[in-house]
């Protein structure tokens, strides 16, 4: 189970959804300690409890810490980040939605 991300337009409508998988959270938060430097992802941190809400603008604050926190991880999951953030490049995005279980 992974996390649900859940993204949306201005009408509230869904656009689009992903998982944030177990093993990714795992590569970002218990392989190395690096993680509490960056402010948007110590947010998803508790991976069994998130119910984050972010803007249009946090989104891409949250993106942002995504790319640069690839340098602290391994090649394979630095791809599997770079995958996800390039491919949730949506005009309409408003808002997004991070559910854990």
């Amino acid at each position: 189970m992974g996390l649900d991300v859940l993204l949306y337009d201005q009408n509230d409508t869904l656009l689009d959804k992903f998982v944030i998988e177990e093993d990714l959270h795992s590569a970002i938060f218990y392989k190395t300690n690096n993680w509490g430097s960056f402010q948007w992802l110590r947010k998803i941190k508790d991976y069994y409890s998130p119910n984050l809400h972010l803007s249009a603008t946090e989104v891409e604050l949250f993106k942002d810490d995504l790319r640069l926190y690839q340098n602290f991880i391994n090649k394979h999951d630095a791809v599997m980040i770079s995958d996800m953030v390039g491919k949730r490049s949506i005009q309409k995005l408003y808002r997004v939605h991070i559910v854990g279980d």
